[in-house]
């Protein structure tokens, strides 16, 4: 637990030293999360991500080649694979990745988001909207949920559903900004 515990305050000061401009120290952080506990995966999510912001694609797929390795048939390698192909512009495979999270853990958030991106990508509208329901059944007050889901029934012309959607998040969440921008993008 103690490993885990390092690991995840290392992993944590990498993405704070990586948001306040600093990529090089997040990268030594986020690596010696990784030495501190090798099976502690969202440092190789941090990891994956940094490359993936300084344009190192290539090292990028090392990071995941590595925690595929690691994790085996574990979710989390699914999620991170299907993380990275979105990312690469191939929204089927990633549809695929995400599909094999479903099967082991389906109440993933961040996987039944990215799922939905990747599917609305591919014009699946009814399937983008069951993963976004999906997950906004689960986490409701989370803002990047409760977003993607009011910006698919604008871009679909349900105002009611997406005036819904606002006033849910708003009584969720009564301070937070996305609440007031949804409702204002809904009054226009």
């Amino acid at each position: 637990a103690k490993a885990t515990d390092r690991a995840a305050r290392l992993c944590v000061a990498g993405v704070l030293a990586d948001v306040l401009g600093r990529p090089d120290r997040a990268g030594r952080l986020l690596a010696e999360a990784v030495k501190a506990d090798r099976k502690f995966y969202p440092a190789y999510e941090a990891r994956h991500d940094l490359a993936w912001q300084k344009g190192e694609l290539d090292r990028a797929r090392q990071i995941l080649a590595e925690l595929k390795r690691l994790a085996g048939e574990d979710y989390f390698g699914f999620y991170l694979q299907g993380k990275d192909l979105l990312a690469r512009e191939e929204p089927a495979k990633a549809v695929e990745a995400f599909e094999e999270v479903r099967k082991r853990r389906s109440g993933h958030v961040p996987a039944l988001l990215l799922e939905a991106r990747a599917l609305m990508s591919m014009g699946r509208f009814r399937d983008a909207e069951r993963r976004l329901l999906a997950a906004y059944a689960l986490r409701p007050a989370r803002a990047d949920v409760a977003t993607e889901l009011f910006s698919l029934y604008v871009a679909a012309r349900r105002l009611g559903d997406a005036a819904t959607v606002a006033e849910r998040f708003a009584e969720h969440n009564p301070t937070h900004p996305a609440g007031s921008l949804m409702k204002a993008r809904h009054r226009v």
